[in-house]
C-alpha cells in the first residue's frame, strides 16, 4: 500500500509551515525593532548625562578661569566680560560654522551606524 496524500492536505500543511515563518519572521522584526529603540534611548540618556556633567564642568572651569583674570587684571568686571565675550565668539563660530563642525560629522556617525548594521 502506498501512503497517499490528498493534494489538499499537503497544501494544508504547507500554509501552516508558511504562517508559522511569517509569525516568526514578524516576531523578529519586533524584537529587533524593541533593540534599536532601547540602544537609542540609552544612548540619548548617556549622551544627555555626560553633556550635563561636561556643562557643570564648564560652568565651574570658566568661573575659575573668571576668577583668575580677575586677580591678574586686578578687575572682576573686566575678567568676567573677557571670559563672557570668549564664550560668545565661541557661539557666532559654532553658529557661522554650524554645518562643518557639527552637521557633517554627526551625518558621517549615524551613516558609518547605519552602515555597519547593513553588513551584519
Amino acid at each position: 500500500m502506498q501512503n497517499k496524500t490528498p493534494v489538499t492536505e499537503k497544501a494544508g500543511e504547507t500554509f501552516g509551515y508558511l504562517r508559522e515563518y511569517v509569525e516568526k519572521r514578524i516576531e523578529l522584526y519586533r524584537l529587533e525593532f524593541i533593540e534599536e529603540a532601547v540602544e537609542g534611548v540609552s544612548t540619548l540618556i548617556t549622551s544627555f548625562l555626560l553633556l550635563a556633567i561636561f556643562g557643570i564642568v564648564l560652568m565651574f572651569a570658566s568661573v575659575s578661569v573668571a576668577f583668575y583674570l580677575a586677580e591678574v587684571l586686578d578687575s572682576n568686571w573686566l575678567a568676567f566680560s573677557i571670559v563672557t565675550i570668549f564664550y560668545a565668539v565661541l557661539a557666532l563660530a559654532l553658529f557661522l560654522f554650524k554645518r562643518q563642525l557639527i552637521l557633517n560629522p554627526i551625518l558621517r556617525m549615524v551613516i558609518g551606524i547605519l552602515k555597519g548594521k547593513e553588513n551584519e
